[in-house]
């Protein structure tokens, strides 16, 4: 990983030069440390799968493994303020549900530390309140049971319709692999992200949308799907590489 990207872990942003930085992708792996959270490797080698793959496009790559909260708000802020062009993030890890106070609204969805949450709808108002609306933002999250770091279509962040440049894309898991994850989830990590990975190598110039329909072709038979959201419909047939 380190032959092709910078690891994080431990270094001040200020250490990082901020000149060409015009396209970054921005890697978080977390496999944990605590017991009952512990993923094993899946995430580390699917994180270094997509900086492989974003590194052959010519994005400069940065990770952090199992970091804090406040190292990830950190760089997450830092590259979004920095980035030029076009800036990936990718998430790989547990999701977390929380339920809505309002009842008629759905549940919200946060990133999971060895020592906190975030949610994401303090990810969007990160983005919100930190991002450059010249610089186009993919937000791809593999999580054990589905989900993205940040959604879109039905965040209650007013920020959320503030975000024209910014894309999702992500693996949903059906109701009854979740309801069985101890039975079948395990068997999903790193699905998405390796069909992610071979489309993207087979059609570098794809959009997320086509994205969307190849990734389905291989992986629904296994009960999870690709999802792609945006505020901004035109960027989502716009090609995911600069």
């Amino acid at each position: 990983f380190g032959r092709i990207g910078v690891c994080l872990n431990g270094k001040p942003t200020e250490e990082v030069p901020t000149e060409e930085l015009d396209k970054v992708c921005f890697i978080i792996c977390n496999t944990y440390t605590k017991a009952d959270l512990k993923l094993g490797l899946g995430p580390f080698n699917d994180g270094y799968l997509i900086g492989l793959n974003f590194h052959k496009q010519g994005y400069k790559i940065f990770y952090l493994h199992n970091p804090t909260t406040q190292e990830f708000i950190n760089y997450f802020q830092f590259f979004l303020t920095n980035a030029q062009k076009a800036l990936t993030v990718y998430y790989s890890g547990r999701l977390v549900s929380i339920p809505n106070s309002d009842p008629r609204l759905p549940n919200t969805t946060a990133i999971v530390f060895n020592e906190g949450q975030i949610n994401t709808d303090e990810v969007a108002a990160i983005i919100s309140e930190n991002s450059s609306k010249n610089c186009k933002i993919i937000l791809i999250s593999e999580c054990r049971c589905g989900g993205t770091i940040c959604e879109l279509t039905h965040c209650s962040n007013e920020g959320c319709h503030e975000l024209p440049n910014v894309i999702s894309i992500s693996a949903k898991v059906s109701p009854e692999v979740v309801a069985n994850q101890k039975m079948k989830a395990h068997k999903l990590q790193g699905l998405f992200t390796y069909y992610f990975c071979k489309v993207i190598n087979e059609e570098p110039g794809i959009s997320p949308s086509h994205l969307e329909e190849m990734v389905n072709s291989y992986i629904s038979r296994f009960e999870e799907t690709a999802v792609v959201e945006s505020a901004n419909t035109i960027i989502e047939s716009q090609p995911i590489f600069e």
